[in-house]
């Protein structure tokens, strides 16, 4: 369904400044991956020089017109204004401070053309940098949650809402309520019956300067406060209960001193995120954690006491020695800081690497391993950890393993991560950063944007055969008996493909012979595997232990391929930064939307390249390589999107920010 045209709306007053219009103006318009067709500037009385030509130099953008009104009249007069000079059917908000990310209209537009009437999205609050925000703040996304949670508190982040004109015409337009006109306005739209929808990533940045919350408290607002709860109830909109209970609540909020309000904003914008987040009882510990906690309550306090050895290096892995751990250790060892630092390594499967330890390395199981975190100042891990949070002065990195969007941590189980068990997690870019902390309840500022240390090994490949073309399969995981674990209903292992078919198995080896490809179909370690897989000539299957045992690194192995084909897994995330053809292979979507589920709403939006719903998908693809490539710009626009640095050496730039010297 194509996308309408829709009009960028942006008022400017005598209070902006031109540096922060002229940063939200380029990226509410040049700076998106889908450009509006229209910008409609709405200048609310007379402006300053420096201001003036700031909006004139936005003007001669042959899409831009600029309504200069007379004198100022407020956001709701102006915005009603601007919008009787709107010729699109879709208008999209934006402030003139405030930052649109680049994806913004090309997640929300879809949602518009789908149906809804009004669609807004998450928020990041930053006070000077964009790129570090001091909150997020979560929207709600199901249609009826917003419906109903409107009666107590806005649905919507003006900043952040696009919206179908017709509809607002129908509310009434905005109303003089000062400070709460959108909130009125969104109210008419659902008395009207507006289809609503909310975008859970966060598309917007939004600034909160010193004056933010001493405009949400005093006498005036609360006037307004008192305006708007009447207006409810005309509209029919909230019960007399409901009225009573928001006049007790949110008046007694607008008289507070800042102070206190700073404090009860923050806390209930974060209690928001957590309802929001939740779709079910938060998930309580199985006893065994719960022990565990209690024994280590020792471990803790000694941690807070104990002197850590500044040229120490701990890693930590106890799903074996791999992975952005086994990178970061490679890339220590390769350039001699082992000579310096004392690097232990704690995993599960010590004793197959320990014999052959370079100088001054030591591998130890895990449990051996907590010595060493309780006595060093730097620990790094991915696959489990010591849920002990770090003393002060220590640094305790948690690499994760992959972007994506998959939903992890609190995203997955709401209420399972409540304290934080590192001072940094890695984001591959700005892009990342708010759902990271949203999965692991930390600090935006805490997200470190830096590369993942396996993906150097993208650049060190190690081929498999010598073929005109090679081509890695990666598919998720959909169920793991061994960890309990059900991400869809559907327990594909591969899909279109079944191990049993041996003539189509036969079929498409021929196919890949006559072209002299190699595709290699690499399982997830989690997957549940209840068939045999035979290899044929140009079609291999490999497990994790396979190519352990065959001495092949996976990433290695990708910087080699062609291709990759994958379906929901982060890996595609990586594979970008080779700027080569990459395919989704699936036929279970809405299975697993229904079961792990996205933390974005249009997973497919994301994906660069064709959708595989068959075996003759399969084939066309794999056909077309060294063809021409037409998904090219968009993998390259989403390569810069997702990966902030997109070359080798992301071991030593994440030492470098961590302060971690050779010398």
């Amino acid at each position: 369904m194509p996308n309408p045209p829709f009009t960028v709306l942006l008022p400017v007053y005598r209070g902006d400044r031109a540096d922060f219009f002229r940063a939200a103006y380029q990226s509410a318009t040049s700076a998106q991956t889908l450009p509006p067709d229209q910008v409609l500037i709405v200048q609310d009385g007379p402006v300053g020089d420096e201001l003036a030509a700031a909006i004139a130099d936005a003007e001669r953008d042959p899409t831009t017109t600029v309504l200069r009104l007379p004198e100022n009249v407020g956001l709701a007069r102006a915005l009603n204004a601007a919008l009787e000079h709107v010729t699109t059917p879709v208008v999209a908000r934006a402030d003139a401070d405030d930052i649109c990310l680049p994806e913004r209209f090309a997640t929300q537009l879809p949602v518009i053309a789908a149906g809804a009437d009004i669609v807004g999205s998450s928020i990041a609050e930053f006070e000077t940098d964009p790129d570090s925000p001091a909150r997020v703040r979560i929207a709600e996304t199901d249609p009826e949650r917003i419906r109903q949670g409107a009666r107590f508190e806005s649905p919507f982040h003006h900043p952040s809402v696009v919206y179908r004109v017709d509809a607002v015409r129908k509310a009434g337009g905005y109303r003089d309520v000062r400070l709460l006109e959108d909130y009125l306005l969104w109210a008419a739209m659902i008395v009207a019956g507006a289809r609503v929808a909310n975008c859970a990533q966060v598309l917007v940045c939004y600034r909160v300067g010193a004056g933010s919350y001493s405009r949400r408290g005093g006498v005036a607002i609360l006037r307004s406060e008192f305006a708007l709860q009447r207006e409810f109830r005309r509209l029919g909109f909230t019960t007399r209960a409901q009225q009573a209970r928001n006049l007790a609540i949110r008046g007694v909020y607008r008289l507070v001193p800042e102070p206190i309000r700073r404090v009860a904003y923050t806390r209930r914008a974060s209690a928001k995120n957590a309802r929001t987040t939740q779709t079910s009882v938060p998930t309580r510990r199985p006893l065994v954690h719960r022990l565990a906690g209690l024994a280590l309550q020792p471990a803790r306090l000694a941690n807070g006491l104990l002197p850590k050895r500044a040229d120490r290096i701990v890693l930590y892995s106890n799903l074996g020695f791999r992975d952005n751990e086994r990178a970061l250790y490679e890339h220590l060892v390769a350039s001699g800081m082992n000579r310096r630092y004392r690097i232990v390594v704690a995993t599960n499967d010590w004793r197959a690497y320990q014999p052959t330890a370079p100088h001054n390395v030591r591998f130890v199981s895990p449990n051996r391993g907590l010595a060493y975190f309780l006595t060093s100042k730097y620990f790094f891990y991915s696959f489990g950890k010591y849920p002990i949070p770090p003393a002060r002065g220590q640094v305790v990195v948690n690499l994760w393993h992959g972007m994506g969007f998959k939903p992890i941590g609190n995203l997955e189980h709401p209420g399972s991560i409540t304290q934080q068990y590192f001072t940094k997690v890695l984001a591959t870019s700005p892009f990342f950063v708010a759902h990271m902390a949203a999965a692991f309840a930390c600090p935006t500022q805490d997200v470190l944007v830096a590369g993942q240390p396996r993906n150097d090994w993208l650049f060190h490949p190690q081929p498999i055969g010598e073929h005109q073309h090679v081509v890695a399969w990666l598919p998720t995981f959909r169920r793991s008996d061994t960890r309990g674990l059900v991400d869809s209903a559907r327990d594909v292992q591969l899909p279109f493909i079944d191990a049993r078919d041996h003539d189509a198995l036969a079929a498409l080896n021929d196919f890949l012979a006559e072209r002299d490809i190699l595709l290699v179909v690499k399982f997830h370690p989690l997957q549940n595997l209840d068939s045999t897989w035979t290899d044929l000539s140009h079609l291999r299957f490999y497990t994790q232990a396979r190519l352990d045992a065959e001495g092949i690194n996976l990433y290695r192995f990708l910087g080699s391929c062609t291709a990759l084909i994958t379906d929901f897994s982060g890996v595609y995330v990586d594979f970008l930064l080779l700027d080569r053809p990459v395919a989704f292979a699936f036929d279970d979507l809405d299975d697993y939307r229904a079961g792990r589920g996205f933390v974005v709403d249009d997973p497919l939006a994301y994906m660069p390249g064709p959708h595989l719903a068959n075996l003759g998908d399969l084939r066309a693809f794999l056909a077309s390589l060294g063809g021409p490539d037409e998904h090219a710009a968009r993998r390259r626009e989403l390569n810069a999107l997702f990966n902030t640095y997109r070359e080798d050496g992301n071991s030593q730039r994440l030492l470098d920010a961590l302060g971690i010297a050779a010398d």
